[in-house]
């Protein structure tokens, strides 16, 4: 038996279909609207179920998907380079490689 934290689900599958994933937990004390201004990548047409949940693994099929989408979400270190949002919102993210690796946090 092994027993697996939604981080190592998904280094497990990222490892397996050799493709790149990001992690994020939402501030669930904040409105949508501003959680999407934290991370358009999480946006309400595909992401809406995530929202809602106050977590997801996204799955990119390149490296510059994930990179692009973890240099737009706004964490606990504030504004980024690529997204200037600076409100209450934050969203804690984490890449992993396609050798299931993680690679980068926001925090």
């Amino acid at each position: 038996m092994r027993v697996l934290t939604t981080i190592g689900l998904m280094q497990e599958f990222c490892k397996r279909a050799k493709t790149f994933g990001m992690f994020v937990s939402i501030d669930e004390d904040q409105t949508f609207g501003e959680i999407v201004k934290a991370a358009p990548c999480l946006n309400l047409d595909t992401a809406l179920q995530a929202l809602a949940d106050g977590s997801a693994v996204l799955i990119f099929d390149t490296r510059k998907e994930m990179e692009t989408a973890f240099e737009l979400t706004v964490g606990d270190d504030g504004p980024t380079k690529r997204n200037p949002y600076s409100g209450p919102a934050k969203v804690y993210a984490a890449t992993c490689n396609d050798l299931g690796e993680i690679e980068t946090e926001n925090t």
